[in-house]
């Protein structure tokens, strides 16, 4: 019986101490991993934080620099300030483009108009709908004071990065815009509504 007794005692022993143990285990790999979320969501909110803003004058003076100019390329040195080197490098390749390049000297004088830009500061991103006017040549040798100019309007989705510590350019892509409403779609309200909806 003696025995048996300091058996039940150590078994209870055993069984506590081992309770014990796995709390503190259990506490030690908790508080280890603890710091790894919290730095985790630090890093998140310093990555957010370290973003430089985009301000909607930054980008008037680049899509001025962008679309004023007097003949294909003149502008490099006034647009490549607002751009990543390698959107800028990606910009004069395209310009030096033997497609591009056929129109040197035929359209010239473009001047910006405006813009109308939308900022998305969570991606980066700018919306710009711009209009510009420029001067189409027949001849290269005309004078381009007495051709009429020309009126565009042009919609990009400008990309940005952070480089330098500042908010630059780092992709151009033209988007085309198309109006949800087309002609076979009903406009009046009651039309919708009865092409979407049995009526009893």
């Amino acid at each position: 019986m003696f025995n048996l007794k300091k058996m039940k005692i150590k078994k209870r022993l055993t069984i506590a101490g081992l309770l014990i143990l796995g709390i503190m285990l259990g506490i030690g790999v908790k508080s280890i991993s603890m710091p790894k979320v919290n730095q985790t969501i630090q890093q998140t909110s310093s990555l957010t934080n370290d973003q430089p803003t985009i301000k909607q004058g930054d980008v008037q003076k680049f899509l001025i620099a962008y679309y004023t100019k007097k003949d294909l390329g003149e502008n490099q040195n006034r647009y490549q300030g607002f751009m990543t080197q390698a959107a800028f490098q990606a910009e004069t390749a395209k310009e030096a483009k033997p497609e591009n390049q056929a129109y040197k000297g035929y359209v010239v004088n473009q001047v910006f108009d405006d813009a109308k830009i939308y900022i998305d500061q969570k991606d980066q991103q700018v919306l710009v709908t711009v209009d510009y006017h420029n001067t189409q040549l027949v001849n290269k040798t005309d004078n381009p004071s007495q051709t009429a100019s020309t009126s565009k309007s042009e919609t990009l989705l400008l990309t940005y990065a952070t480089e330098k510590g500042q908010a630059l350019v780092n992709n151009i892509q033209r988007k085309t815009l198309s109006d949800a409403s087309s002609s076979d779609q009903p406009q009046d309200l009651n039309q919708v509504r009865s092409a979407h909806y049995d009526q009893n």
